[in-house]
Order: C-alpha cells, then structure tokens, then sequence
C-alpha cells in the first residue's frame, strides 16, 4: 500500500468507491474472493484500511489469507499507516498479533519516534515477542530527545523492580534499558 498521490474529485470518488467494494469483500466468508481483494489492496489500499485488515486477521484462520496479510502489511509504505497499526496493536482482542503488527512497523521502514512512549508500554504489556520487536524498532529510531528518554528509562526501572516470572522478557527490558541509557549519553 503505497501513498495515494493527489486525485480529482471525480477520481477520489472512484477511490472511494474501489475502496468500499473491497472492504466489502473482506467480509465474504469466501477465501478467493478475500484474496481477489487484499491482491487490489496493492493499487488501491491506503492507511484506512488498517482495521479491517486486522479484523480479517483476527477472525479468518486459513493460512493463505494470513500469508497475504503478512506480505501486505510488510510492503506498507504509507506513512499514515503508523498510527492505525499501532493503535490495533494494543487492542485486547489482537493480543497474539501485537508482535507481528510492531514488526511491520519496523519492517516497512516506518517512523515510528513520535510513538516511543506508546511502543514502550506495548513492550511493558506483552511478552517476550513484542518487546522484542518493539526493542528493534527503537533500536532503529532516531534520537527522541533527552526527556522522553529518561521518562522511558524511569519506567523500565519501575518496571524490572518488581519480581516477574519471565525472567527472559526482563532481560530483554533490561538490554533496551541499556540501550536506551547509551543514546541518552550519546
């Protein structure tokens, strides 16, 4: 899903309609006709797709739909997407695809800095996977600046000092602890 580049009114119109058909067709109970529409995605999906892309995700099974899913949100170019992925990602019932929804993040080349603080407590929330991927994605982020930093580093101290039963998740925490503590010092 690239960017949509600037339409007229009569061609937002056909968009728009493009767009609602295929929705439309996300819902069938039909895996060809759900794949027929997540292949035209490609031309014409945008950002505003995300949940029901999600939504497919959650409630069909087959294999090949959750394929093409997969190489869909990783080709998602559309920088308008960040906010939606991450916003499905911390929704309860997504719980077992938080770690793929993060990694697309970092997959698809996306900014996703202005969400530090929201990717920090996804990391908190989750297991070992999405801290994982979380941790990559900060990792690969620029510099969020000095306090955001140390608010993050605060609250990954808060967190560790209490005793957890995932001993792993919390050395992952404590690795992008340090990691975040090197790009503070510079």
């Amino acid at each position: 899903m690239e960017e949509v580049k600037k339409l007229t009114a009569t061609q937002l119109k056909m968009y728009a309609k493009r767009l609602d058909a295929i929705r439309a067709d996300l819902q069938s109970e039909n895996t060809t006709t759900i794949l027929r529409a997540l292949e035209k995605l490609k031309e014409y999906g945008n950002a505003s797709i995300i949940t029901e892309l999600v939504d497919l995700l959650l409630r069909n099974s087959n294999e090949e739909v959750h394929t093409e899913l997969r190489k869909l949100f990783f080709s998602i170019r559309d920088k308008e997407a960040v906010l939606p992925i991450i916003e499905n990602a911390k929704r309860k019932e997504a719980e077992k695809h938080r770690s793929f929804l993060i990694s697309c993040l970092w997959e698809s080349g996306l900014n996703v800095e202005p969400h530090f603080e929201t990717l920090l407590d996804l990391a908190l929330a989750g297991d070992y996977l999405t801290v994982l991927e979380v941790y990559t994605n900060m990792d690969s982020m620029s510099f969020p600046g000095e306090e955001r930093l140390e608010l993050a580093i605060v609250k990954l101290q808060g967190f560790l000092s209490k005793p957890s039963k995932d001993k792993e998740k919390d050395a992952l925490l404590h690795s992008m602890m340090q990691s975040l503590q090197e790009m503070l010092l510079g």
